[in-house]
């Protein structure tokens, strides 16, 4: 079973600081769209993670090695990290 991860609250949260810039007479800064982007991906790793977990329980459920799944559900819980990251960096930048 595939999941999709919601991103709407972040898109909706970089469409306000839009609203804050343009409403000062101000164009949006680059950081704020390297951080709607970083937030993008961060959620696409969530995804990700999700979708992986789900085969290490499916593999445990039926007697199978979950060790290849598992390794994948690692290296996506490595990947977040690193995005989730650079997306609070980008937040310090606004």
């Amino acid at each position: 079973m595939e999941h999709t991860v919601k991103y709407d609250t972040a898109y909706a949260s970089f469409l306000e600081v839009g609203a804050l810039y343009s409403s000062a007479g101000k164009t949006t800064p680059d950081d704020a769209n390297t951080w709607e982007a970083d937030a993008g991906q961060v959620y696409t790793d969530i995804q990700n993670w999700t979708n992986d977990q789900e085969y290490v329980f499916a593999d445990t459920a039926t007697n199978n090695d979950p060790s290849a799944n598992q390794a994948k559900v690692n290296a996506d819980s490595k990947v977040y990290e690193t995005d989730l990251a650079k997306t609070k960096a980008d937040i310090n930048q606004l």
